[in-house]
């Protein structure tokens, strides 16, 4: 049996992968994620030229229909600020807006739901960042879908933001951009082979690949199917085996970050 390990890019790639794969996939590990956002000065269509607009919109998304509260944290200007917002209430195709404001226009590199409390239990988000730097607000490279979408996404935070209140973030702490790759994809660290057993009925060398979601701390938060075989034993036994391995995860700005790896066994004789 020989076993080979794909790494995918942490960025750019990703996305066409997790998007086969469902869009509920993030909520498996945060029950709220950003969807948009929207510096307030700026018309949806617009060009955000160093997007410095002090007062910034938000879209949150959830599957949950219970109030939550929200921490968000946000990467601006080498520091991560944080702000909560209380009693947040989704329901079916409502995607609740928030609002903050920096004391002084501070360029947003990105953010993310970093704590959820719903029904008197808090939990620890992982570190999923949204981008929201200049080239975000720049991309003019958009498929027709996606571009639409972003429009759709600015104009209903910005009619929301009319009667919207401000939040204000507070410094939480500096980032510290000391490691020798401070944004790359999660890497194996021990792996735990699959047991093919029986390979005699094979007829041929045969792949099968599974998505490992990795944690900010190494552990696999959970493993899909992304290419199966007709043998499910094999299937089983990758799945396994993705799910028992230990990755070093995936780093942004240096700090540990969610991340997606590609489990790949090839079962031969």
């Amino acid at each position: 049996m020989i076993v080979v390990r794909v790494v995918v890019a942490l960025l750019g790639a990703v996305a066409s992968i997790v998007a086969l794969c469902g869009s509920a996939a993030a909520f498996q590990y945060c029950p709220v994620s950003v969807g948009a956002i929207q510096p307030l000065q700026f018309a949806a269509s617009d060009a955000y030229r160093r997007a410095l607009d002090r007062r910034f919109g938000v879209e949150l998304q959830s599957e949950e229909r219970q109030p939550v509260s929200v921490e968000l944290s946000i990467a601006a200007n080498d520091a991560i600020y944080r702000v909560t917002f209380n009693d947040l209430a989704f329901s079916d195709g409502d995607a609740p807006a928030v609002f903050f404001a920096f004391d002084r226009p501070k360029a947003v590199d990105y953010l993310w739901v970093s704590r959820v409390i719903a029904a008197q239990s808090t939990l620890e988000c992982p570190l999923d960042p949204f981008r929201a730097s200049h080239e975000y607000f720049n991309d003019r490279k958009l498929a027709a879908a996606e571009l639409t979408a972003r429009l759709a996404a600015n104009e209903r935070l910005l009619k929301a933001a009319k009667a919207a209140p401000i939040s204000h973030p507070q410094f939480s702490e500096p980032i510290h951009r000391d490691c020798p790759e401070p944004e790359q994809a999660p890497t194996l660290k021990h792996e735990v082979a699959p047991d093919g057993g029986d390979l005699s009925g094979l007829k041929g060398p045969t792949a099968i690949v599974a998505l490992v979601h990795v944690s900010p701390g190494g552990e696999p938060l959970d493993v899909q199917m992304f290419q199966g075989s007709t043998f499910s034993r094999l299937n089983a036994a990758v799945l396994a085996s993705a799910k028992a391995s230990t990755y070093y995860p995936a780093t942004i700005d240096c700090m540990p970050s969610t991340g997606i790896y590609l489990f790949k066994a090839i079962f031969g004789t």
